[in-house]
């Protein structure tokens, strides 16, 4: 992880980045039809996970659209850090 990308997750973690973001996710994401077997949430510009890795908490599919290779391969590499998650986000570039 590159300085730039730890002061993110920093910021993240203390609900100071995106908070406009996170705010509308969790009014979204904690709908029932969100958490049903077989719902997705797709995050488009995955970058490097924070969006996709929060989303895992409550529903049961993400599907992580990242175009950047530099950035895919620290979406995976960050999926892979949380074990929980791993098997409900999938990533691709397509």
């Amino acid at each position: 992880m590159d300085a730039a990308n730890s002061v993110v997750w920093s910021l993240a973690e203390q609900q100071r980045w995106e908070s406009e973001t996170f705010r509308v996710f969790r009014t979204v994401l904690m709908d029932p039809a969100a958490r049903r077997p077989g719902a997705w949430m797709l995050d488009i510009g995955g970058w490097i996970g924070i969006t996709g890795l929060y989303a895992a908490q409550f529903v049961p599919n993400v599907m992580a659209f990242e175009p950047d290779i530099a950035a895919r391969s620290e979406l995976v590499a960050n999926v892979w850090l949380n074990p929980l998650y791993e098997r409900k986000i999938r990533i691709t570039d397509k």
